[in-house]
């Protein structure tokens, strides 16, 4: 929260700045009517540079922008054969639609008629794929970092089991040697 409320702050001391004037300009010659103007961004060679009255010209020419407006281009519908306007250009690959062909081949689609299944179903379906999964992953060899440390652990058990139960064959083994001796003694 702290790191989204010291955005905040930035955004309105740059508004500030720029209402203040303080905004970095450079000066730069229009690509499009050649007059002097001040851009506020570094001009880079080779790149078009546009004052306001050049850019506001092609902003509004431009008919995919900012603005929203979509480009539309003049086509015959393969469905109907009628004229319409769509908002690609047909290169006649794919079939071009108007809105109403578009539509109608839209209400074709019931996604009702796709089988629903059950938590139950689902829940199988899943253990199984996990299960052939798991035979995959033993069949190749491969162990997780979790896996590998809980081996780890039963290896290290294992060995300290080991050791216990030798310290406990010796410890039987010394005892008998005890034992003997003492009888040998009596």
């Amino acid at each position: 929260m702290e790191r989204h409320n010291s955005r905040r702050r930035k955004d309105s001391d740059r508004r500030e700045s720029r209402s203040q004037g303080g905004l970095k300009r450079y000066d730069a010659v229009c690509s499009s009517c050649g007059k002097d103007c001040q851009v506020p961004f570094k001009p880079i060679k080779g790149k078009p540079i546009l004052c306001v009255n050049c850019y506001k010209k092609d902003y509004d020419k431009e008919p995919v922008g900012h603005d929203g407006r979509v480009e539309k281009f003049k086509a015959t519908c393969d469905e109907c054969g009628k004229e319409c306007e769509v908002p690609f250009k047909p290169n006649g690959r794919k079939p071009v639609l108007c809105s109403k062909c578009y539509a109608e081949e839209q209400d074709e689609y019931d996604f009702d008629d796709i089988p629903k299944r059950s938590d139950d179903q689902i829940e199988n379906k899943l253990n199984m794929i996990n299960a052939k999964l798991d035979e995959i992953i033993r069949m190749l060899g491969i162990v997780s970092a979790t896996d590998q440390k809980f081996e780890e652990k039963i290896v290290k058990s294992k060995k300290k089991l080991r050791q216990v139960n030798n310290i406990r064959k010796v410890s039987k083994s010394k005892k008998k040697d005890k034992k003997k001796t003492k009888s040998k003694a009596d």
